[in-house]
């Protein structure tokens, strides 16, 4: 099966605990995520930090993974899928040591989301007070032109979310979990208010994957590098 670059990018985004870093790995070491896919397990092993599991199944990556449903569901749900070989791919992470390999992501971010941005994150068991001055810095900071990041969990970071909304300025959230699994997700109501021209929803992980214990420090590295600032209430 003959793949393009970005759908071969995709796929080693989809191979089930490769990750970011070792995928940068890969491309160092093959130049293209093609011959990636093309190598033998021997050549795979002598990468870093691919052992003899992950070099199987990478190699096995027609059998472990599954392109055309992935594409399939992405479509189904609105979602557009950008690497970072792409021009569109956000400045901000693009100079990331690590930057999420793909992203996947409703509305559109700016050039002004990569110099402007300000995290606004804390706790999910946040007091009223910290809600209504997480809330009051993310309306006052989106009205003096930033743009508020954060990852769309109850709390804090649902407050600093709406209150960019309530000044009608940018904000970006960042997923722990698929795009898929937003309907189940804390508030389901909040991305199409974001993507009604206010910003973007974004992830790097798998359409249905669920969230867990790694994926949630994997996105905070995601909302740290796209922003100047971070406020934590």
């Amino acid at each position: 099966m003959a793949l393009s670059p970005k759908e071969a990018l995709i796929v080693l985004n989809l191979i089930p605990g490769l990750g970011s870093i070792r995928i940068q790995n890969l491309l160092e070491v093959f130049g293209s995520a093609e011959l990636v896919l093309s190598a033998p397990v021997p050549m795979l092993e002598r990468v870093p930090r691919i052992g003899p599991a992950m070099a199987a199944a990478i190699a096995d990556w027609a059998n472990c993974t599954n392109l055309d449903a992935e594409l399939a569901c992405a479509e189904q749900h609105g979602v557009r899928l950008v690497t970072f070989a792409e021009d569109d791919y956000p400045f901000a992470l693009r100079r990331m040591s690590n930057p999420p390999i793909v992203l996947y992501a409703r509305g559109a971010w700016q050039e002004v989301d990569d110099v402007r941005g300000v995290a606004v994150i804390g706790t999910r068991l946040a007091t009223p007070y910290g809600r209504v001055q997480a809330r009051r810095f993310g309306r006052e900071l989106a009205d003096a032109g930033c743009t508020i990041i954060s990852g769309l969990a109850r709390g804090i970071d649902e407050e600093g979310h709406r209150g960019a909304l309530d000044a009608g300025g940018r904000t970006i959230a960042v997923l722990g979990y698929g795009m898929g699994q937003i309907a189940n997700g804390p508030l389901p109501d909040l991305p199409d208010m974001i993507c009604d021209g206010h910003g973007a929803v974004v992830s790097e992980f798998p359409m249905m994957m669920r969230a867990s214990r790694t994926t949630f420090p994997q996105r905070n590295r995601i909302v740290a590098a796209w922003s100047r600032a971070v406020l934590v209430a």
